[in-house]
């Protein structure tokens, strides 16, 4: 490899390649090194997620598109992921007893908790929507239950449509 020499105003020479090349090389390394654990903590940072925090997140995506329907008015399909072994649960203002995250002010609510810890679900076991309207789960002949479990395999699809002034929920299989 040919170096190139540079005169200064000394009339000393300079080796000019000698460590702009290390300096390359070196900010090479060090970008690809942020790069890869940029990639490993993004592969493992959903594991390092409470289920609370997974369950905010899936009541989230419902949410999002309840409020779609309000523009809409289409039906909206629903992917939820997490967290697995929770329940999703529903109540209308005609039950005397809710969930202490919903408010009973409210016509509608809807939940994903713990299993057997659906009446006491707050912020630390579980995440909690209430709506302006009644909101129920429509019932099928595949599903006999009037919850909805997360479970494998994921992920669970949900159906969210707009009839009569209540919002209905069916789970798609």
């Amino acid at each position: 490899m040919k170096l190139l020499k540079i005169k200064n105003k000394k009339a000393e020479g300079t080796l000019l390649g000698e460590h702009v090349i290390e300096i390359i090389v070196a900010s090479f390394v060090i970008l690809f090194l942020v790069g890869f654990g940029y990639i490993l903590y993004s592969m493992f940072a959903g594991e390092l997620q409470s289920n609370s925090e997974k369950a905010s997140a899936s009541m989230n995506t419902i949410k999002v598109a309840i409020e779609k329907l309000k523009v809409d008015g289409d039906s909206q399909e629903v992917s939820i992921f997490s967290p697995t072994a929770w329940m999703l649960n529903f109540w209308s203002d005609e039950l005397a007893e809710i969930p202490k995250n919903c408010d009973k002010t409210k016509l509608g609510c809807i939940c994903i908790c713990e299993q057997g810890l659906v009446i006491s679900c707050d912020s630390k076991n579980g995440a909690c929507f209430s709506y302006d309207k009644r909101i129920s789960m429509v019932r099928t002949m595949v599903i006999d239950k009037l919850v909805i479990e997360i479970k494998e395999p994921l992920p669970i699809k949900l159906n969210v449509s707009l009839e009569n002034d209540e919002i209905k929920i069916e789970q798609i299989k």
